[in-house]
């Protein structure tokens, strides 16, 4: 992933290969080639990178996600953020039809993904069309990877909505938010995580969630 622009807003962003998904793993013994599976929240660069790196992953988005992407990359001329066109010949996917599951807890729609408790996939749209979170089962107590359907720890604690470009359904970003809120009130030990804010883990007093935190600029990565 590299310089670009993320989605048209007006900041933009950076990468560079030490902060890789798959430098990171290979950083903490975890070789790309032993991954099984990848939840995408949604198909922005920033979140939808680095997938080449996973020869044996499965993919696993949402199927409207999917086909909204794959629609606006159609109609859109010239390079393409995420072009799902491009990447169908080339992935392991999976598309889950969340619309179509029942509720659970809070959330609209959700879905084992493994059919034992330990994955639900949770429908959480507004940021995108498909948008979708994980909430994740742990013995310490349960998480929730919320994607950009939270970017930041205010957008859950406040109801804030972030910028009017960050959002595609503004109603079905708040709605995703008080489905969060609602969730957190109802099972304490919940640690949300915004896409692109640890604040939650920093304020939690659960010891079960080490961060992995990428080498400075210039150190040596893996080898």
């Amino acid at each position: 992933l590299g310089a670009g622009a993320l989605t048209g807003l007006v900041v933009g962003f950076e990468s560079e290969p030490r902060l890789a998904a798959s430098a990171q793993l290979a950083r903490d013994g975890v070789a790309a080639e032993d991954v099984r599976w990848i939840v995408l929240s949604h198909l922005h660069a920033d979140h939808a990178a680095d997938l080449a790196a996973f020869p044996k992953a499965t993919v696993i988005v949402s199927k409207r996600e999917w086909e909204d992407q794959k629609r606006r990359a159609a109609a859109k001329p010239g390079p393409k953020e995420f072009d799902p066109a491009a990447w169908e010949p080339r992935l392991r996917l999976r598309l889950v039809d969340l619309e179509g599951e029942q509720p659970y807890g809070a959330f609209d729609h959700g879905v084992d993904l493994f059919s034992d408790g330990a994955v639900i996939l949770t429908a959480l749209p507004g940021h995108t069309a498909g948008s979708m979170g994980a909430w994740v089962n742990l013995d310490g107590g349960p998480v929730m990877l919320a994607g950009d359907a939270a970017w930041v720890v205010d957008n859950v604690m406040d109801l804030a909505l972030p910028h009017a470009r960050g959002m595609q359904d503004p109603a079905a970003y708040r709605r995703s938010l008080e489905m969060l809120r609602a969730m957190q009130a109802a099972m304490p030990r919940l640690v949300i995580f915004p896409g692109h804010d640890l604040t939650p883990r920093k304020l939690s007093d659960r010891t079960d969630l080490p961060l992995s935190e990428p080498p400075a600029a210039g150190a040596a990565g893996p080898r």
